[in-house]
């Protein structure tokens, strides 16, 4: 968040102003989010390369040792600068959204009034993104809690669990070591992160934008609510899932999979 947010703003600051080529550089920004997380994982892996690689290179030629970048301490701060590299692009994206709603009216008042463009930052602008902002910090909490796929093509989860994280942990205690019931167990303490953090957020996301006040009609919040039933449904399920083969020891949840657990067995917690 703190390296993500602030290179997005930049970016969308600078893709904001009315200078040639602004749609050029826009499109070049983005590049990064176009490319799968498979292939992103290969170029960078190639990229990081001790002997091979395009840092390699560059770093002989600037007179420098090579590192392994994918190896010991170095290997996590690696990956997630390929991260930013790749999702920056998108909450630019969502920065710049922000900024356009922001009335051009206001800074020509502001201009009036002698203000300079460090006051009209200040003062206006980042008062009135601060809703985008948040928004877009939930979002990276949320998604750095459950991200997997980068970390599993690049490293794995080596070396010595350096980048091991917990849907990566998951991943191996589910499908490398078969323990499915502890599996169940750290994809369900992963959601409830997951919605701590999203519930922290949700009075001020209510008292900010309160959509209610839009539909009157009974007919309408009956349908509305049966719809928001099934839908809690179809994607509440899979937690219930998860959590009811939390309590399966190893044995009752490959004989046992979709029913309650006959006698539940805490180990896994």
């Amino acid at each position: 968040v703190a390296i993500q947010l602030p290179g997005a703003l930049l970016l969308a600051l600078l893709i904001n102003q009315e200078l040639k080529g602004t749609r050029f550089f826009r499109t070049v920004f983005f590049m990064p989010m176009l490319l799968s997380t498979v292939a992103t994982g290969i170029m960078w892996i190639l990229f990081y390369d001790p002997y091979f690689g395009l840092m390699a290179n560059l770093m002989q030629k600037l007179g420098m040792k090579s590192i392994a970048f994918l190896e010991g301490s170095s290997s996590m701060p690696s990956i997630m600068f390929v991260i930013c590299w790749q999702f920056i692009p998108f909450y630019m994206i969502i920065l710049k959204a922000g900024l356009t709603n922001i009335s051009a009216d206001i800074y020509e008042a502001a201009k009036i009034d002698g203000a300079n463009g460090n006051q009209c930052f200040w003062r206006i602008t980042l008062p009135l993104l601060m809703p985008t902002l948040r928004s877009a910090a939930v979002l990276q909490l949320v998604g750095s809690l459950k991200y997997f796929d980068l970390f599993y093509v690049m490293m794995g989860g080596a070396p010595n669990k350096a980048t091991e994280l917990m849907a990566t942990y998951m991943y191996k205690k589910g499908f490398t070591e078969f323990r499915m019931g502890y599996a169940s167990t750290i994809a369900a303490s992963m959601f409830i992160l997951c919605f701590a953090i999203y519930s922290c957020t949700l009075p001020e996301i209510r008292r900010r934008h309160n959509m209610g006040v839009l539909l009157k009609r009974r007919v309408m919040h009956t349908v509305l609510y049966v719809i928001s039933i099934v839908i809690a449904l179809i994607t509440g399920f899979p937690f219930l899932f998860l959590v009811i083969n939390s309590f399966k020891g190893m044995g009752e949840y490959l004989t046992n999979i979709w029913m309650l657990p006959k006698e539940p067995y805490l180990g896994n917690y």
